[in-house]
C-alpha cells in the first residue's frame, strides 16, 4: 500500500466534502455538520494537511454556530454535545479564543438534570452521550476541575 498516495486521496476527498459555507459534510455536496466537520479537521490534522482547508470559510461557519451554546448546523437548536464537536475543532485550529465561553458554560449548566447528568437541551432528559460530550467540552473550554 502506498501510504503517501492514500493520504493524498484522503485529503482530496475531504477537500471535496468542504462546503461553500465552510462546514464539512459526510460526503461531497452534503450539508455541513459540526460532527463531520470535527472528523474532517481531525483527519487533516493527523495527515499534517490543515493547509488543505479553506480556513477563513470554516471559521466563519463555526463561529456562526455559536449562540448560547453551539448548534450542529445553521438554523438548528443548540445542543450540549456540540460543545465538544465545535470546541475540539476550534482547539485543533487554535481558535478557542475566538468564542466567549461564558454563555456556553451557562447553557451547559442550564441542561443539568436534578437527578444527575446533562441533557441535550433544557427540555430533554439526561443521557450518557450528552453528559460525556458536555464534560469533554467544558474541559476544552478550560473549565476548572475538568
Amino acid at each position: 500500500i502506498n501510504a503517501e498516495y492514500m493520504g493524498e486521496r484522503a485529503v482530496s476527498f475531504l477537500q471535496a466534502c468542504q462546503r461553500y459555507d465552510g462546514g464539512f459534510g459526510e460526503r461531497p455536496y452534503a450539508e455541513g455538520h459540526a460532527g463531520t466537520t470535527y472528523c474532517a479537521v481531525a483527519s487533516l490534522a493527523l495527515l499534517l494537511r490543515l493547509d488543505a482547508i479553506d480556513l477563513s470559510a470554516l471559521l466563519h461557519w463555526i463561529l456562526h454556530l455559536h449562540t448560547r451554546g453551539f448548534r450542529g448546523r445553521p438554523n438548528k437548536e443548540e445542543d450540549t454535545c456540540y460543545t465538544f464537536w465545535v470546541g475540539a475543532t476550534l482547539k485543533i485550529l487554535g481558535g478557542l479564543g475566538l468564542i466567549d465561553s461564558g454563555p456556553v458554560q451557562r447553557f451547559l449548566y442550564s441542561c443539568q438534570h436534578p437527578m444527575g447528568g446533562l441533557s441535550k437541551n433544557t427540555a430533554a432528559g439526561p443521557d450518557l452521550l450528552h453528559t460525556f460530550l458536555s464534560i469533554a467540552g467544558l474541559g476544552l473550554l478550560g473549565h476548572p476541575g475538568v
